[in-house]
């Protein structure tokens, strides 16, 4: 329930309703502030926009190493001192994903395939 209230942020690109699911999650800054919560969420919806301005193309490596340096360069301010397990487990999941896709260069649509259940579980209410 937490992490589709994160997605449900992200989708919609909401720092504050981020912030929540990210607080309700564990997540825990150094300050220890929701104002470090809510400016660790804003930093990933402002990566959202870079990767969207590129128009979805695969990045390149110098491209990840750039955005990598910048994101961990803002965070470094208030870093993120606590992460909750499932996360760092999600995270793992689809860094592995990730790491093949850039590496084989499937002709398929994750979008595509991934969009329709994250909807179905955007759109459920129940707590």
């Amino acid at each position: 329930t937490r992490l589709v209230a994160l997605a449900r942020g992200f989708v919609s690109k909401d720092r504050a309703v981020m912030a929540e699911a990210l607080d309700a999650l564990g997540f825990k800054t150094r300050s220890g502030t929701r104002q470090g919560i809510e400016d660790y969420a804003q930093t990933v919806l402002d990566e959202l926009g870079v990767v969207r301005a590129r128009g979805g193309d695969w990045p390149t490596q110098v491209e990840v190493l750039a955005q990598t340096t910048l994101m961990a360069g803002f965070i470094a301010k208030d870093p993120v001192v606590h992460l909750p397990e499932e996360f760092v487990m999600l995270g793992r999941v689809f860094g592995v994903l990730s790491g093949l896709f850039l590496h084989y260069r499937p002709d398929v649509s994750a979008a595509a395939r991934i969009l329709p259940l994250v909807l179905m579980a955007l759109a459920r209410t129940d707590p």
